[in-house]
C-alpha cells in the first residue's frame, strides 16, 4: 500500500487522499469485524454518528504519515489513533468546559 500511497500523493488532491485512505479502504491492524465493533462502541459511548468516527494514522494505513516518522511501519510500539469529527460533541464539550 505504501507504493500506491506515494504514487497517489502526486495524482490526487488532499480531499481525494483522505477519502481513499482514511474514509475508505481496509484497516491495516484490525480486521473488518473488529474495526466495525471498535467504531460502534465509540459511537455509542460518545453518542455520535458512525461516520463521525475514523481510525487514522499507522494503524489504518500500515505506516505513519507523521513528518518525524514518515513511512515508518506500524509496530509493537505504535498506537491506534481515533478521530471523532462531530460538531455536536464539540459543542457539548465546549459548553461543559465554559462553566468549570
Amino acid at each position: 500500500m505504501l507504493t500506491e500511497f506515494k504514487t497517489d500523493l502526486t495524482l490526487l488532491n488532499s480531499n481525494q487522499l483522505i477519502r481513499k485512505y482514511i474514509h475508505d479502504g481496509p484497516c491495516h491492524v484490525l480486521d473488518h469485524d473488529l474495526h466495525f465493533r471498535l467504531k460502534d462502541k465509540i459511537c455509542r459511548h460518545f453518542s455520535v454518528q458512525f461516520t463521525d468516527v475514523a481510525l487514522v494514522g499507522s494503524a489504518k494505513l500500515g505506516f505513519s504519515i507523521k513528518s518525524t516518522k514518515r513511512y515508518q511501519a506500524f509496530g509493537e510500539a505504535s498506537d491506534i489513533d481515533i478521530a471523532i469529527i462531530s460538531t455536536e460533541l464539540f459543542n457539548t464539550i465546549l459548553e461543559a468546559s465554559i462553566f468549570i
